[in-house]
């Protein structure tokens, strides 16, 4: 009877070692797959996640080309620059700036751009608009009393937009960056961040036809530059999701998700 309790305890004690090492080699079996699913969905959401960037970098610059055509921002440029040594230069050209500024918050606001800037070939502000959820603004430089001022408007949705809404004030009310920019010829989309998100730059020039009168011909000439700006927000990670079936959250360089 010792004998065969011991055969039966150690034929028991080998079915358990072989089950133990039957559920290991499955443990690391199922493992491997999912880590294999995960590697494979996650290279998936990447692929996903650079092709929307693409796309949506390429839709940037197009609306900001298109509004520089469209709106003769190049022509608006150049009138500008025709008055703004004139002693009332400023009053000639307004409605050149006004027709910018407003041109840019219809198409910041049609295109889901966040905002837009004109500069003339110096770099300087000439015209600008920003949307955001209930408020567009736009600002443009003027005189008063022969002192540098801008003409600043502050509207909701729908408002009709008259040179009445533009108030004079001495102080530029957004990022001081703004005021200045390097003009570049080159075409292009960057990429920004601050403390809630990250942001696409297109930056296009804008040209207009100019009299050469040694040729006897136009030529086209730069006047200036536009940028346009579009944040990476909840409806781009929701995109991402809906494709790739992952739950996607941007964040800045300071770690803050911009997603709520």
């Amino acid at each position: 009877m010792k004998f065969k309790n011991k055969l039966i305890f150690g034929a028991f004690g080998l079915v358990v070692i072989i089950m133990a090492i039957c559920i290991v080699i499955v443990s690391i079996t199922v493992r491997k797959q999912s880590v294999s699913i995960a590697g494979g969905s996650i290279k998936q959401a990447f692929t996903i996640i650079l092709n929307k960037l693409e796309e949506q970098q390429d839709m940037l610059l197009s609306d900001t080309q298109q509004t520089i055509m469209t709106a003769d921002i190049g022509g608006g440029l150049n009138l500008i620059r025709m008055y703004i040594n004139n002693p009332d230069g400023h009053l000639s050209a307004r409605y050149s700036y006004q027709k910018m500024s407003t041109d840019f918050y219809s198409t910041a606001s049609l295109r889901n751009i966040y905002q837009m800037c004109a500069y003339d070939i110096d770099g300087n502000i000439m015209a600008f608009a920003r949307v955001e959820a209930d408020t567009g603004y736009m600002i443009f430089p003027s005189k008063a009393n022969n002192k540098p001022v801008y003409l600043f408007a502050q509207i909701k949705p729908g408002d009709q937009i008259t040179d009445d809404s533009f108030k004079v004030t001495e102080i530029w009310p957004f990022e001081p960056s703004l005021v200045k920019a390097d003009v570049t010829d080159k075409a292009f989309v960057s990429y920004e961040k601050d403390e809630n998100s990250i942001r696409l730059v297109s930056h296009a020039s804008a040209s207009s036809e100019v009299s050469n009168f040694k040729t006897k011909k136009r030529d086209q000439v730069m006047q200036g530059m536009v940028t346009a700006t579009r944040k990476l927000d909840q409806s781009f990670t929701a995109q991402i999701a809906l494709f790739s079936g992952n739950e996607v959250h941007i964040f800045s360089g300071t770690g803050k998700d911009n997603i709520l």
